[in-house]
């Protein structure tokens, strides 16, 4: 048992010290930042040698042998591994094959457009989700919303005509213009005192209200 413990966290201690050494790039807003940020043929297939090796070394692990601590830190080493392998995959066909210029039309127009996607889709949301499910998922949020909106206009008693005539009413706009400003502000800054908290992001341009 204590020699299993032994080389389960040699095998944490190698993990955390190669992603470290890696150097790799945090998750940037812009598709064309994070495709910039690719490393050179050899970094890419030195990560690649790694994270196969320790793929491999992953799935000699006998779980149940780990205490509570030790199994939650093999299953982020197994997603962590498995997500770069993915990544990988697609920067080594990346570099292979890169273009001369990146096109900012979205990633339907790259090759590969769509593996990047769903790549790009499974780091932001730290979950192996498909663009379908998200997709279901968009149809199932619209339709929960659709029936609060209903529940609320029958508790109105309004037809569907009132309710919605109610609520383009001019009463419920703001038209007083400096209060507008301040409010897009206040909006404004707390978007900035946070941004850093949940992306990596430093130069993002300042945004105003003109006419």
């Amino acid at each position: 048992m204590a020699q299993e413990q032994s080389s389960f966290r040699q095998i944490e201690k190698e993990f955390a010290d190669a992603v470290q050494s890696f150097k790799i790039p945090s998750l940037q807003l812009s598709y064309v930042e994070n495709l910039k940020a690719i490393p050179s043929e050899a970094a890419v297939e030195n990560q690649l040698s790694f994270f196969k090796a320790i793929n491999k070394r992953l799935s000699q692990v006998k779980t149940d042998k780990l205490d509570s601590t030790e199994f939650v830190s093999f299953k982020l080493m197994q997603y962590e591994t498995k997500l770069n392998l993915e990544r990988l995959d697609l920067e080594q066909e990346w570099v292979k094959n890169k273009p001369d210029s990146i096109t900012t039309n979205g990633l339907y127009h790259l090759n590969n457009g769509r593996q990047w996607y769903v790549y790009f889709l499974k780091k932001w949301t730290a979950s192996d989700v498909t663009p379908d499910e998200i997709y279901k998922l968009g149809l199932a949020e619209i339709e929960r919303v659709n029936k609060q909106i209903e529940a609320i206009r029958l508790q109105t008693g309004y037809t569907e005509d009132q309710f919605y005539k109610h609520l383009n009413d001019s009463s419920f706009f703001e038209n007083n213009e400096p209060a507008i400003a301040n409010l897009f502000e206040q909006a404004k800054k707390t978007v900035q005192d946070n941004l850093s908290r949940i992306f990596n992001v430093h130069s993002i341009p300042d945004l105003k209200i003109v006419r």
